[in-house]
């Protein structure tokens, strides 16, 4: 399957649409852990970060299967504006949808969504967290504390609240990419 499938697919199966781009990057990171699928995922300011998503993302609304809009928070303490950009499938994007052969993929990311649905949606912060703390866990692949991983989170430059760190490692113990030990 196609990674702009694969997006398109995650976004219907949340009714359509999705609010933010985080928000999709880190879905398909947890698809691509979950299923050893390569989507070029690279530690970045708000965790695992896919330039080929990104690029799915923009040609999927260049061609018109979604549509893109972007909400204006205001400005952050540094003075730069915050947004968030939400998508939305089109008609003709729901056409195409429509047309994604069944297969065991389709399938697959249907049982993803319902299992993070089941888990409890997070935050888009706690979500970020949450592949964060996953991206390390995966990389280092041994057990840590949430002190070791908020350690490690500060090698790329990430800085994770305590309490954020449990409710992310709550999150993903729910999903079952992770067995939680008491720390």
């Amino acid at each position: 399957m196609k990674l702009y499938e694969i997006i398109l697919l995650i976004i219907s199966e949340f009714g359509d649409r999705i609010a933010g781009r985080t928000k999709v990057q880190k879905m398909c990171y947890f698809y691509s852990r979950l299923k050893n699928k390569e989507m070029g995922f690279r530690p970045h300011y708000y965790g695992p970060y896919s330039p080929a998503v990104e690029n799915a993302l923009d040609e999927l609304e260049g061609i018109g299967l979604i549509d893109k809009k972007i909400k204006i928070f205001g400005e952050n303490q540094d003075g730069f504006e915050v947004k968030r950009y939400d998508y939305e499938i089109t008609k003709y994007g729901k056409q195409v949808v429509d047309t994604i052969e069944d297969c065991q993929e389709k399938r697959d990311l249907h049982e993803f969504v319902e299992k993070i649905k089941k888990a409890g949606i997070p935050g888009t912060m706690d979500m970020s967290i949450a592949a964060k703390a996953f991206y390390i866990l995966d990389r280092e692949n041994i057990p840590l504390t949430h002190e070791e991983i908020r350690k490690k989170a500060g090698t790329f430059g990430w800085n994770i609240d305590p309490n954020a760190i449990n409710r992310a490692t709550a999150f993903l113990n729910a999903f079952g990419f992770i067995e939680q030990k008491n720390v």
